[in-house]
């Protein structure tokens, strides 16, 4: 008995080493933060960028509408799809990204939609998802937008070719395995798949350049980056490889401290690293805040017609 407990705590906290060594590393640049790094003024940075990136999450409740459209004969209202994405997107926090998707598992069944079509909606997302974010990174590190660090540079010149050739082979099984997956439970025509497929790749891009924008702009407007075409782009792909790197990590919720480490340690040689982590945290508090905003306007101005037919 004593052997299983001890079992089922080494599996309960084996999850966790990645996410204990980053918050780690952001206590240890958190202790070298000096006051003036730090002001009371960046809050208001929060409270205009929150809004904007609540705007940008509008683009997700679309592609997961697309995904269902893909699957089911009833073509869902967007205001219906809109309010469950808004109201489960905060559920990543408590205790991780998965309880994004079981809320939408759950909402989802009392709106009548299969838990199979569920299912495979929320992976068409998630695959789309990690897609799109593979492709700005192969393309930040194909451009050399994204610096590699001196320690693995020779490393990277000579596998950088075969990794790629790999990766890109890959992502077409991965590609082929989606389609094979979308068209064995699909009602539409086949011919009609893939250009869904590819709208929501597109809108996915749209969206990481959107919310990368707004990571920019929380650094300008820190003072800590220059308002140039060059920078936008760079931390674009940083902050795409921070989502990604946070989004896959097991134990992290919402990708907090997995996030910020990598998106620290990325912009670590361009500016200070007490710097990046204040704009990294500003950034957290900018997601958190457009998502709350979120889950307000789910639960007043999108709520179920009977309730406010009720309410009349």
């Amino acid at each position: 008995m004593q052997t299983k407990k001890l079992s089922n705590y080494i599996k309960r906290f084996a999850k966790y080493p990645i996410l204990i060594l980053c918050i780690y590393y952001l206590g240890v640049n958190a202790t070298k933060i000096s006051p003036d790094q730090f002001k009371p003024s960046f809050i208001w940075l929060v409270l205009i960028f929150g809004p904007l990136y609540f705007l940008s999450t509008f683009l997700r409740a679309i592609n997961w509408q697309t995904g269902l459209g893909l699957l089911e004969k009833v073509k869902r209202k967007y205001r219906d799809i809109a309010r469950i994405h808004f109201k489960t997107a905060i559920a990543k926090y408590v205790p991780s990204n998965v309880m994004h998707y079981a809320g939408r598992h759950f909402m989802g069944s009392q709106i009548g939609i299969d838990h199979a079509t569920i299912l495979t909606s929320n992976l068409l997302d998630l695959t789309l998802a990690m897609l799109s974010a593979g492709i700005i990174v192969l393309c930040a590190l194909s451009t050399n937008l994204i610096e590699i660090p001196q320690t693995l540079q020779k490393h990277y010149d000579k596998y950088n070719l075969p990794c790629l050739a790999i990766v890109c082979i890959c992502i077409m099984i991965f590609f082929c395995f989606i389609w094979r997956k979308t068209k064995s439970r699909s009602q539409n025509k086949n011919i009609s798949i893939l250009p869904q497929l590819l709208s929501i790749v597109v809108i996915y891009l749209i969206f990481f350049t959107a919310s990368g924008t707004v990571f920019f702009l929380i650094f300008v407007g820190t003072g800590n980056a220059d308002p140039n075409i060059k920078a936008l782009l760079y931390f674009i792909a940083v902050y795409v490889c921070g989502w990604a790197l946070g989004f896959i990590t097991p134990g992290a919720p919402g990708g907090i401290g997995v996030r910020e480490s990598i998106m620290v340690a990325m912009l670590s040689g361009t500016i200070d690293p007490q710097a990046a982590l204040v704009g990294a945290l500003l950034f957290r508090l900018v997601t958190i805040f457009g998502e709350f905003l979120g889950f307000i306007f789910a639960s007043t101005l999108l709520k179920p017609p009977s309730v406010l037919e009720d309410q009349c």
